[in-house]
């Protein structure tokens, strides 16, 4: 019942962008119809492994973790708000490592075990998680964040 519940939502975010997206012009950088980006979008969330975190990141670059997803693989795995993200698989988290940090993220799904590698008060520790399924709260949340920054951008400036 709850996921139906969701997936309602889903469809209902997608017709109200497909008709918002007939009015939004040229101004988004998004190159495809809300529609086509709301389906992509929800097929890729669904296999992409899900930590749990929400992050900020300083004026050097660097994530922390500000909230930790109640019951999620990162509050099973024992990570808190404050932990700073250093390295995930041992890939060092900064420019030099971009590419291969991306690279790495893309082959991860529910099911496998990552390690992050954190500082927390000043040392280093290393906090092991098993990633899940990103739930479908979560998926129709990034759909919708997507939609208006790339599809209604011109819509909602022109108010």
């Amino acid at each position: 019942m709850k996921t139906t519940k969701w997936v309602m939502l889903l469809l209902v975010v997608m017709a109200i962008t497909v008709t918002a997206s007939m009015f939004a012009g040229d101004g988004h950088r998004c190159t495809a119809s809300a529609e086509e980006c709301a389906k992509k979008l929800q097929a890729k969330l669904s296999t992409h492994g899900w930590l749990g975190i929400e992050t900020e990141k300083d004026a050097n670059g660097r994530a922390t973790i500000t909230g930790v997803v109640p019951g999620s693989p990162a509050e099973k795995a024992g990570f808190a708000a404050g932990d700073v993200l250093a390295a995930i698989n041992g890939i060092e988290l900064g420019e030099g490592s971009k590419e291969r940090l991306t690279k790495a993220k893309q082959k991860m799904g529910p099911g496998d075990e990552v390690t992050y590698t954190v500082l927390r008060k000043g040392a280093k520790l290393d906090v092991t998680a098993r990633l899940a399924a990103m739930p479908p709260d979560r998926i129709a949340q990034k759909i919708g964040e997507h939609v208006l920054a790339e599809h209604l951008g011109a819509v909602v400036a022109s108010k």
